[in-house]
């Protein structure tokens, strides 16, 4: 991207300036209105990429009319200041995913582009008249308003960057235009053997401080908490699906495998018809090229493998017995994050800090490039992990829900409580063009399962630890100590003689009590098996 565009991260709230919040907020609000303008013609705007969504002309509006919408009900804007109330009216509010088959019947009459565009300038002198007018000097909490208004509104653009570019990435290719700077990473063929990392488990402690010396960075309501949980050892895969390892369930036909898929699931599939993953371009019965955002190319085999939740499950269930999609608080072992509450998270942070993600950074993510990267391409982490951080989304199979001490943020009332309905599960780690909050350790961010983003998984196996009480030389020594003659089990004169025999000798004690009679209510006849090795 062009060096002007250069992502920054998150902004250190305990130490605000209007001239570092005006850039932060020029940045992001520049750098949508880049993505954007990729569209080919003033008409495609209009179409839908996809049914389940509003067409591109709405993102266009909607994230403009949040900024006068969340300034306006915290008292930063007065009501004569709006713009444009009718825009602020039609562009406020998207939609849900919905169901798969809950097709959009957009019928509306959206205004002229050129017009929309023309909100956008207005807006943002607005914007950048109303922040120097603010009192930034005191570090900024959830409860002052004003400024939270300001911070959520180019936090929720970002969240428009990731969710308009996937959009984008759906409409025919022709309809596209790469912006200036659009740079899409390599391949390097096939990857690597992707092997299973051990992780012992451990305590991990959830959710993102309220105290601005711990976690410096504006957070959305579903983020702040406090859980411990107690995790289990178990083994991951080092990196991400891959490709080429995808490539094996399409040729076993693993689409067309009932027993493979969750009951929603197979629905899903069965009513979209897929057979391979959303991106994924079918040349013939075996061959693929791959869509980016703007153009088709070879397949990057040793990029990872962009599907939706249902998918990742039936891979799962295709690898074998217990594999399974990872849970948000072994991610965050993986992560090296157990303790959100420590000092030195802020930090470490990814999405945090002054520095721009380049690549030394070791992460993909702040439109380092314009596509996915090898799942190789970066050092691992100290556990031994690639893109914990970045890259695609890590699909989760944790429920979307609050964290313990959850409270819905009045500014935004309905941005989680109406998806805590077990119907969405979270993604964590952020993508490629994740910025800002979804860059942060601490996002959570959910998703319907049949959801497409820029999302791919790792596999969780079981470990089966050895029983030391069914080993082979164990079983043998049962059986020699059950049923081996006297003279070999006991070859010497001393030793317990009383111990020869002894199951021979019980069963003989239990036909001759079975064989007395039997003495109704005598509570003084009693059994005990007590198994001892």
């Amino acid at each position: 991207m062009p060096d002007a565009l250069r992502r920054t991260k998150q902004l250190n709230i305990a130490s605000l300036t209007p001239a570092a919040i005006s850039a932060y907020f020029d940045n992001v609000y520049t750098t949508y209105e880049w993505l954007m303008s990729s569209l080919s013609s003033d008409e495609v705007y209009y179409e839908f990429p996809n049914r389940l969504r509003r067409p591109l002309i709405f993102y266009l509006g909607h994230t403009a009319v949040f900024y006068i919408n969340k300034l306006c009900s915290a008292g930063v804007l007065t009501e004569e200041q709006r713009p444009n109330p009718h825009y602020e009216d039609i562009f406020a509010v998207g939609v849900d995913e919905m169901s798969w088959d809950d097709m959009a019947d957009d019928h509306f009459e959206w205004p002229p582009v050129a017009d929309v565009w023309k909100y956008r300038r207005a807006v943002k002198a607005l914007v950048l008249e109303a922040i120097p007018a603010l009192d930034w000097s005191a570090p900024v909490t959830r409860d002052m308003h004003k400024q939270w208004s300001v911070l959520m509104s180019i936090e929720h653009e970002n969240i428009h960057l990731e969710t308009s570019s996937v959009l984008i990435r759906e409409l025919p290719v022709e309809k596209t235009r790469a912006p200036d700077g659009w740079a899409v990473a390599p391949s390097f063929g096939m990857p690597p053997k992707n092997k299973f990392v051990h992780m012992h488990g451990g305590t991990v402690r959830m959710g993102k401080p309220s105290d601005v010396v711990l976690s410096p960075a504006y957070g959305w309501d579903c983020e702040f908490g406090d859980e411990t949980h107690q995790v289990g050892e178990f083994e991951v895969t080092q990196f991400k699906v891959s490709n080429a390892e995808w490539l094996a369930f399409v040729n076993d036909k693993g689409y067309e495998k009932q027993e493979l898929w969750s009951e929603e699931g197979w629905r899903w599939c069965t009513f979209s018809k897929a057979r391979h993953p959303h991106f994924w371009v079918p040349l013939d019965a075996s061959k693929y090229r791959f869509r980016t955002m703007f153009e088709e190319i070879d397949m990057p085999w040793d990029w990872p493998v962009e599907v939706n939740h249902l998918e990742a499950y039936a891979y799962c269930q295709w690898r074998g017995d217990g594999f399974r999609l990872i849970t948000e608080p072994e991610w965050r072992l993986i992560a090296g994050f157990p303790d959100s509450y420590a000092k030195d998270v802020a930090a470490r942070d990814p999405g945090f800090g002054s520095k721009p993600t380049d690549l030394s950074s070791g992460y993909n993510k702040d439109l380092l490039f314009g596509s996915s990267t090898p799942v190789n391409f970066f050092k691992p982490n100290e556990q031994g992990i690639y893109d914990a951080f970045g890259n695609v989304w890590e699909l989760s199979s944790s429920e979307y829900r609050g964290l313990a001490g959850f409270q819905e943020h009045s500014l935004y009332m309905d941005f989680s409580t109406p998806c805590f309905d077990g119907k969405h599960d979270l993604i964590l780690g952020g993508s490629w063009i994740s910025t800002g909050n979804e860059s942060s350790v601490h996002a959570r961010y959910g998703f319907r399962r049949h959801f497409f983003q820029h999302a791919g998984f790792r596999v969780v196996r079981p470990i089966h630890k050895e029983n030391v009480y069914e080993t082979e030389e164990s079983l043998h020594q049962y059986i020699h100590f059950h049923y081996g003659k006297p003279a070999d089990l006991l070859p010497w004169e001393f030793g317990p003689t009383a111990a020869l025999e002894f199951p021979k000798r019980c069963a003989e004690l239990c036909i001759q009590h079975a064989s007395a009679p039997v003495r109704p209510l005598d509570f003084r006849l009693r059994a005990v098996f007590i198994p001892i090795a």
